[in-house]
């Protein structure tokens, strides 16, 4: 199979005046083929900025910059919550904290690849989040000190169905500090803005022209 679309040009041989002779043999066709991914040329270059976010799925989502109670639009299931000096404060309260992302912010997870959390814990042994059912855990890094936590997450459910909690540490009463909370996308498939490609389906491959929208084609 050689072509992704093919444009069929149709030329009539006719008689004079422009229609059929009288008596003439039936009209020919003449077939030239026109392979639009061997015409097709790449946009011209468009600003690294665009290149990169064009690489991924959806733009990161981060929540950061905690200064006043206004800041805060995570939820609190468990323990206390509060600000200091652009972090979000959480602590135990005779049981381990618990948080949950903003449901103004529903969270759509079929584009997003991992979560990051950098934070400070004065006490606890594990960090764990919970997506759904889905649960995630990792040990908590060396006191006192500012680290970083990423959880590579394969989940799905439709968008808002499964938000995100997490319990910071598993201590009772010390207190943690989160700089920033980030969903990382996905990487997308299509590798630029518009290119081709030859991909294949139940064993069935052809050659396609792609292009992002907003975008518009001309031949």
């Amino acid at each position: 199979m050689r072509s992704a679309g093919l444009l069929v040009l149709l030329v009539i041989t006719t008689g004079a005046g422009g229609s059929p002779a009288l008596g003439a043999a039936s009209p020919t066709a003449v077939f030239k083929p026109y392979r639009f991914d061997d015409e097709f040329k790449p946009p011209p270059g468009a600003a690294a900025g665009a290149a990169v976010r064009a690489a991924f799925l959806a733009d990161p989502i981060v929540w950061h910059n905690f200064l006043s109670e206004d800041d805060i639009t995570w939820g609190l299931l468990r323990g206390q919550i509060g600000y200091r000096k652009g972090d979000l404060i959480v602590k135990g309260d005779g049981s381990t904290p618990v948080i949950v992302s903003p449901a103004a912010q529903p969270i759509d997870w079929s584009l997003y690849e991992a979560v990051e959390i950098r934070m400070l814990a004065e006490g606890g042994h594990e960090i764990k989040i919970k997506i759904g059912d889905a649960e995630f855990r990792q040990p908590i890094g060396s006191l006192g000190e500012y680290r970083d936590y990423r959880f590579a997450v394969n989940v799905g459910g439709p968008k808002g169905s499964r938000p995100l909690a997490i319990m910071p540490t598993d201590g009772l009463t010390e207190l943690v500090a989160i700089r920033s909370i980030a969903l990382i996308p996905r990487k997308a498939t299509l590798p630029g803005t518009a290119g081709k490609l030859y991909v294949g389906k139940n064993e069935d491959y052809r050659n396609v022209i792609y292009a992002r929208t907003p975008s518009s084609l001309a031949f």
